[in-house]
């Protein structure tokens, strides 16, 4: 199945997965029937396992935020839906301008935010509290 479509899933309501997940499994018997096996057996494995690896990464999440200090929550609920509209974000793309510019698009937004974090560690901004903290610790363990 195409990469496109998995994060795509991520953009149906939850109350209309389970007719989802039947034309799935209808369109992967169309897809047996025609001869496109790969795409038939990619339809009806998505339709069959969905289902369980909701209930699995649920509890995951459960336990996840139940581990989790209460003050922290929040900022791995943002960090997680993120990295979620980060996926979705690059299946679409993936999906309207091909997987080339998507991998093109990715080596650009790494490249760049390499780049910031080099910047921002050599900027005096960071590199003088740096050399003052270290002067602090070897002057006290000294």
């Amino acid at each position: 199945m195409n990469r496109a479509v998995t994060p795509t899933l991520m953009l149906i309501p939850a109350e209309m997965l389970g007719q989802i997940l039947v034309l799935f499994l209808v369109l992967g018997g169309i897809c047996m029937v025609v001869g496109a096996k790969r795409a038939s057996s990619a339809l009806i494995t998505t339709a069959i396992a969905l289902p369980f690896i909701t209930v699995i990464v649920e509890a995951l999440f459960n336990d996840l935020f139940a581990i989790i200090p209460a003050q922290h929550v929040q900022l791995v609920a943002w960090l997680l839906q993120g990295i979620i509209y980060f996926i979705i974000f690059g299946g679409l793309m993936g999906f309207l301008f091909g997987q080339y510019v998507w991998n093109q698009a990715k080596g650009h937004l790494l490249a760049e935010a390499i780049i910031g974090i080099f910047r921002l560690a050599f900027s005096w901004k960071f590199l003088m509290p740096l050399i003052g903290l270290s002067i602090l610790f070897l002057w006290r363990s000294g």
